[in-house]
């Protein structure tokens, strides 16, 4: 009776290690995914940016000529 219920013990902890182990890894890689969209949204802000500059000192924007 004792041994099984050592066993159970050794089971449950080891078992609970596991899944703690699991999540935490998800956790953590779910970090990293936010991480790397959050730099991946910008860049795409910034290259937006840059390519606007890059395009209107090639391509000015016109002066609109009042009809008056």
């Amino acid at each position: 009776m004792a041994v099984a219920a050592l066993v159970f013990v050794y089971v449950f902890i080891i078992t609970f290690i596991i899944v703690l182990a699991y999540y935490l890894l998800v956790g953590l890689l779910k970090l990293i995914g936010f991480i790397l969209m959050s730099i991946i949204i910008y860049l795409g802000f910034f290259l937006h940016w840059l390519i606007e500059k890059v395009y209107r000192s090639i391509f000015p924007r016109r002066e609109r000529v009042s009809k008056n």
